[in-house]
């Protein structure tokens, strides 16, 4: 798994180019997060930690979803799965210390992921 903590060190022209590539990708996958987070009914007053976006936006992006997603009736099983999982990771002890990276399902690179037209579940955090 490449190292995705906000060091200086990853801060590279390299890494910043390819962002720049990619903030399209990047930009829709965080507006859709956000919005499943309402549709979860959460809002940032009511949120424990809003870092809950970062992990939900990476899944939504190697899941390669859009906004459909939020309304297709053949997704709610996987978006029923994955409230659960956010829920549960706003209300288990610290998951959002230090160590928040340790939901790493939600980072695996795709080439990581079968080629099946289903998907891995959010995992919970126990």
């Amino acid at each position: 798994m490449p190292d995705v903590a906000f060091k200086v060190k990853n801060f590279t022209a390299a890494n910043m180019s390819r962002l720049d590539e990619m903030w399209d990708e990047i930009a829709g996958a965080l507006r859709l997060a956000v919005g499943l987070l309402s549709d979860f009914g959460l809002s940032g007053g009511m949120l424990t930690a809003s870092s809950i976006v970062i992990p939900l936006a990476q899944y939504v992006h190697h899941r390669g979803l859009d906004q459909p997603y939020r309304e297709v009736a053949s997704a709610a099983q996987d978006r029923a799965a994955l409230k659960n999982w956010v829920m549960r990771a706003l209300i288990v002890p610290g998951v959002w210390g230090s160590g928040w990276i340790s939901c790493s399902i939600l980072f695996a690179p795709r080439s990581r992921r079968t080629a099946t037209t289903s998907s891995p579940s959010p995992r919970s955090t126990r």
